[in-house]
């Protein structure tokens, strides 16, 4: 039974290997997953003293320049997994956060949502993000039952539900 435990963590950790070479494999994968790390340290204080209001305009970025590609928000997105892997809770603010800064600066339009859940334990907070109507990272399901409250939109502009 153990070995069957390491043999699947092996594998894991294998697929999690091949993941990062395929997007590092240019020096810009490399450079885009080295910025993303950055922020993702100093997000990590930052959202203890810094309002979140004023995050989301800090972590909004000008668009690049020329047409949306989907291949750079799916690196995007699978570098903001490889950094929060093993983080199951209390790091989705900063996911959220990293997400939002990095598909905005490639022209997605990502929408960070913040929403609150009432469970027997007591009341739970999550942020995720939202593009062209999908959740990003996570399923919709997982979602569900979460009411939101707030929504930050471009140039992290407060939006109405």
């Amino acid at each position: 039974m153990r070995l069957l435990s390491i043999t699947k963590r092996a594998q894991g950790f294998r697929q999690r290997i091949d993941t990062a070479l395929a997007v590092l494999e240019s020096p810009a994968g490399f450079w885009l997953y080295a910025r993303m790390a950055a922020w993702a340290l100093v997000l990590r204080p930052l959202k203890f003293v810094v309002p979140v209001r004023w995050l989301a305009r800090l972590m909004w970025v000008a668009a690049e320049t020329g047409a949306r590609a989907r291949t750079r928000e799916a690196r995007v997105i699978t570098l903001a997994g490889l950094l929060y892997r093993r983080r199951a809770e209390g790091y989705c603010l900063e996911r959220s956060l990293l997400l939002y800064r990095f598909l905005s600066s490639k022209r997605a339009d990502p929408h960070l949502i913040l929403g609150l859940l009432k469970t027997a334990e007591g009341w739970k907070g999550h942020a995720w993000i939202v593009v062209d109507g999908e959740p990003v990272g996570e399923s919709a399901d997982g979602l569900h039952d979460f009411t939101p409250l707030f929504m930050f939109g471009p140039n992290g502009a407060m939006q109405a539900l």
